[in-house]
């Protein structure tokens, strides 16, 4: 899995979170808790990363060991503990090198984009659109940007009526 983002585990990103990766390694893993994640479900929490780490083959890694690196209490984890993450969010090992701030850039990149590639009518959207001329593609992405307007009052207005967002507002057990 090193270096291949899992489609299904990435919910939307909102674009004040593109930079959100961060410079130390508590901040980069939180960045992947809150953004890798089975669609229609909440993150992970630290028993449930655990528990991928063992049901993906990659040994054992404890739930106070990632609550100790999520907090920044653990700063020099093993080798084999960054391993052991990455395989679960999909994801270089070497985004957890915080002196690269490339690669951090590059896999925040391949997450939005893996974002994007999950859903089909975006596909379909997206061939669609590659057979446009400018004008007319330019025209798309215009209405796309008012359609994204409207449908984030609509989705503030369900949210006042007590109604759920869309998006991360999974219930019962998470889907993996």
């Amino acid at each position: 899995m090193n270096g291949v983002v899992d489609m299904a585990r990435v919910r939307t990103l909102r674009p004040n979170e593109v930079s959100a990766a961060g410079q130390t390694l508590a901040e980069r893993l939180e960045y992947l808790i809150a953004t890798v994640y089975p669609r229609g479900a909440q993150p992970y929490t630290n028993e449930e990363i655990a528990a991928l780490v063992a049901e993906e083959g990659l040994g054992t890694l404890s739930v106070t060991q990632i609550k100790k690196l999520r907090y920044g209490v653990a700063e020099n984890p093993t080798l084999t503990t960054l391993q052991q993450l990455a395989g679960v969010f999909g994801v270089s090992i070497s985004f957890f090198d915080c002196r690269d701030h490339e690669v951090a850039r590059e896999t925040v990149r391949a997450v939005e984009w893996a974002k994007v590639r999950r859903d089909a009518p975006v596909r379909q959207v997206v061939a669609r659109m590659d057979d446009m001329d400018e004008d007319t593609r330019e025209l798309t992405a215009e209405l796309v940007d008012k359609l994204a307007v409207v449908n984030a009052k609509h989705a503030r207005g369900n949210r006042s009526k007590g109604g759920r967002a869309k998006d991360g507002g999974g219930s019962g057990r998470r889907s993996r």
